[in-house]
């Protein structure tokens, strides 16, 4: 499947070359989708709540049960950038702003 059908699982560090299946879902809290296409990200997103997984699918907020804000870490500076999923195109170009703006420095 490529990249975008890899998953990591983050119990036993393993890279699967295929989508999660039900049994994958197993003691899992959270699902992160992110780089699929729409049926699949929509069918995962219903597999995960089917089975009490809280999911978050990359840039479609009806298909995310909560949201994480882009964040710039330059050393102890943490900056958080967040549109409480309303416009995540939005939060990302914000986000590469500054870090641009802010360096390693």
């Amino acid at each position: 499947p490529g990249e975008a059908g890899r998953f990591a699982a983050l119990t036993d560090g393993a890279v699967h070359d295929r989508l999660p299946e039900v049994a994958d879902l197993a003691g899992v809290d959270l699902l992160y989708v992110a780089g699929l296409d729409e049926d699949a990200s929509f069918s995962l997103a219903l597999l995960a709540r089917d089975h009490n997984v809280l999911v978050n699918v990359e840039d479609v907020r009806e298909l995310c049960d909560f949201h994480v804000p882009g964040s710039v870490r330059r050393g102890d500076l943490l900056i958080a950038v967040g549109t409480g999923g309303a416009s995540p195109g939005l939060a990302r170009r914000l986000r590469r702003h500054l870090e641009a703006e802010f360096g390693p420095e």
